[in-house]
């Protein structure tokens, strides 16, 4: 290179090396030579440089020397130890009691060829163990590198260190409730319930954790570094996010010999979120009808019946009705639950043929339900055990292996058996042939830790367990409907959104509150659209606890009317929660909620749907995707925006009339009366019932297909009851 070159700027490696390359630097002045080592460990790969040093560390840089990650030696470990697990209600206690592990402490081997890099680290500490690191272009614009070991006996998994970056943040992780960005915590990533009710230390065996999801995703946005993370394997696995230690973060992953992990860097944050959702799979596009309201209709055929009047006279602007009781309900005081028999409990409803073709005559359409779990107590679960289709459990693995569901007992469809998942799919074609237009895809998230499958271990399939179910009933609906249905599902994981079309937020609780609620919904909405999840919605009012009263339904309807798919649940407690039709000011209130709704669907939704399934970018954005550079949107998760240009600050506390918004940069403008605000500051707005906080910006909004057909219908909406 000599002194002419060095004269051009240094190279990745040099900038990595920091007081080490300035001292290359010194010596170049000096001698006319190449100095050895100077450039030795730049790889070029796609458009990443990987610098590599003399102990194996490595760092990656985008092109044109932006830092994505870097560690130092020695940064990975073969874990050893052992796990107890306990589960109950869907909810999973791990115990691990951890043995002599070992570090991969020195480099062996570093080659590179036709754009790929090999890493070879052996180990100090235990003769023959080595592992390998490979690295590789991936996708569009990403960098993956796969890591595996050998001659290692059997380590239960391996521990990967990084160093923390200055400014660096985390968000994401799935669909979280407690935080969207998780920089100084420690998030577990394995699927499971929620929990009823949660805590920072759950002492309950159905109250979860902080981090509990039906569905998390081991990946994060980083959005002021314009990166992004995703962590290639099937099993559990733990982030340590600097909580251990705050100049580092780690993973760890359980119960493999190999994983991969792939690494984004964008020119803006949306671009991550892209490339990410290319690896991890694109849902399909949900119809036009779908961004209506769909209401909840249960209690049996005339109930229907009054429900579809009501329609008609409020005016409301309802597309779907959702009725899950057509399984029938089970006989329990006060809670709702439903029958898991797949077939039409024809108490309720004696023609439901009939009552689908008069929602289709009212240009309705009809949703049911279903879940993948079997109860001894119904003839499709003998059905099931005669034809080997459940999951088997006991000692030997062969009896059908059981668990308490609430108040009874069920097993679950072995989805990993070709022939179970045929068997369970005549069910998803029989509620087809009764008209439905689409079902909620319930659970998924039960598989136990020692379960015995068809094909796969349950540690292995137990986070890809929901995509197999959801893959089973969508495939029925692509099949007999084409693209004309709706299916909604809770859990999932990598790999799950190429299974699905629509994900609700679960169960949350019937309250206000801060762990468990109508808070949580957002922060939920949020970290789902960071990870791949584009089309989301939420339980308007909640599912679970309660009773709900009249305003926190009325607050959960406005958020509702603002985010892409507004869908009532009645609740385990339907007869005391407060309801849409409770009193005529609900009503009324309701019906002008859903035309707003349809305002907010034509102008922004419905537009933006086909480039959310086309490239996994959301419709629900934390601030920081489009506000990258202001530090001050990273503390806000109780505001949202709606594509671009529409920011949405919900009313999340009781009797409140007022709230405290952040508005990014630009000028942006109230919805309701189109006064103007300066943005970059916080602003005291008022949020009388009905009116939320809602924003467009302007320059930008006012050159959206629909932004002014939005104030109109929201302004008409207010002063006349359109």
């Amino acid at each position: 290179m000599g002194l002419p070159a060095l004269l051009s700027g240094p190279s990745v490696a040099a900038r990595r090396r920091g007081a080490r390359g300035f001292r290359w630097w010194a010596l170049a002045l000096l001698w006319p030579w190449d100095p050895v080592g100077a450039n030795a460990g730049d790889h070029q790969i796609g458009d990443y440089t990987v610098v590599v040093e003399a102990d194996g560390a490595f760092s990656v840089w985008r092109n044109g020397g932006r830092l994505v990650a870097t560690t130092s030696a020695p940064y990975l470990r073969a874990e050893r130890f052992s796990v107890g697990v306990v589960e109950t209600f869907g909810l999973f206690d791990f115990v691990r009691r951890d043995r002599n592990g070992f570090a991969f402490d020195r480099l062996d081997g570093e080659e590179s060829e036709s754009g790929t890099l090999r890493l070879r680290l052996t180990s100090s500490a235990r003769p023959g163990a080595m592992a390998e690191l490979v690295f590789e272009p991936a996708g569009s614009d990403r960098l993956r590198v796969n890591v595996s070991r050998s001659g290692a006996g059997k380590p239960r998994g391996f521990r990967l260190d990084f160093e923390m970056e200055a400014g660096a943040h985390f968000l994401g992780f799935g669909e979280q409730y407690d935080h969207v960005d998780h920089t100084g915590h420690r998030v577990p990533i394995w699927v499971s319930e929620q929990g009823l009710g949660r805590s920072e230390a759950p002492l309950l065996p159905w109250v979860g954790g902080p981090h509990e999801t039906y569905y998390p995703v081991p990946a994060f946005v980083d959005p002021a570094r314009r990166m992004g993370f995703l962590l290639d394997a099937d099993e559990r696995s733990v982030f340590d996010l600097g909580e251990s230690d705050p100049a580092r973060w780690h993973l760890e992953v359980w119960e493999t010999s190999g994983f991969g992990m792939e690494l984004a860097a964008g020119t803006e944050p949306l671009d991550v979120v892209e490339d990410l959702s290319e690896a991890m799979g694109r849902p399909a596009l949900p119809p036009d009808w779908a961004f209506g309201v769909w209401l909840a209709a249960e209690g049996g055929q005339e109930r229907v019946r009054e429900v579809m009047e009501a329609i008609a006279e409020e005016r409301m602007a309802i597309t779907s009705l959702w009725v899950q009781d057509w399984v029938g309900r089970r006989d329990i005081p006060v809670i709702q639950q439903l029958q898991y028999t797949w077939k039409t409990d024809t108490s309720l409803y004696p023609d439901l043929p009939g009552l689908i073709d008069e929602a289709h005559a009212q240009n309705l359409r009809f949703l049911g339900y279903i879940n993948g779990f079997l109860v001894p107590q119904y003839a499709n679960y003998w059905d099931a055990v005669r034809g080997g289709h459940t999951i088997r459990g006991g000692a030997l693995g062969l009896a059908p292996y059981t668990m308490l569901h609430s108040t009874f007992t069920v097993t679950m469809v072995d989805f990993t058996s070709t022939e179970a998942t045929r068997w369970f799919q005549e069910f998803v074609h029989g509620m087809v042939d009764l008209g439905m237009d689409g079902f909620m895809a319930d659970y998924g998230e039960w598989l136990p830790w020692d379960a015995t499958l068809a094909e796969g271990r349950a540690p292995g399939s137990h986070n890809r367990f929901p995509e197999y179910f959801q893959r089973a009933c969508r495939e029925v609906l692509e099949e007999r409907l084409g693209g004309d249905y709706v299916m909604f599902s809770r859990s999932g994981y990598t790999g799950a959104q190429d299974a699905q079309q629509i994900v609700w937020a679960g169960d949350q609780e019937c309250q206000w509150g801060g762990l468990d609620g109508l808070r949580t919904v957002p922060r939920a909405g949020i970290s789902a659209g960071l990870s791949g999840i584009p089309f989301w919605t939420h339980d308007l009012g909640g599912y679970s606890g309660g009773p709900r009263e009249k305003e926190l339904f009325l607050r959960w309807a406005e958020l509702a009317a603002f985010t892409p798919f507004m869908r009532t649940h009645e609740g385990s407690l339907r007869s005391a929660n407060w309801q849409w039709d409770s009193d005529e000011d609900t009503r009324a209130r309701f019906a002008r909620l859903t035309r707003i709704h349809r305002g907010v669907s034509d102008a922004v939704l419905r537009p933006l749907a086909p480039a959310a399934a086309a490239t996994g970018r959301p419709l629900v954005r934390h601030l920081a995707l489009h506000y990258p550079d202001d530090p001050r949107v990273l503390e806000v998760e109780d505001e949202f925006l709606l594509g671009r240009d529409l920011l949405v600050a919900p009313i999340l506390d009781p009797g409140v009339t007022s709230r405290w918004v952040y508005l990014p940069a630009g000028e942006w403008i109230l919805v309701w009366d189109r006064s103007r605000w300066p943005g970059g500051t916080e602003h005291l707005v008022s949020a009388p019932l009905g009116e939320p906080p809602v924003f467009v910006r302007r320059g930008g909004a006012l050159r959206f297909p629909g932004a002014e057909a939005l104030w109109e219908r929201a302004s008409r909406a207010v002063t006349a009851g359109d």
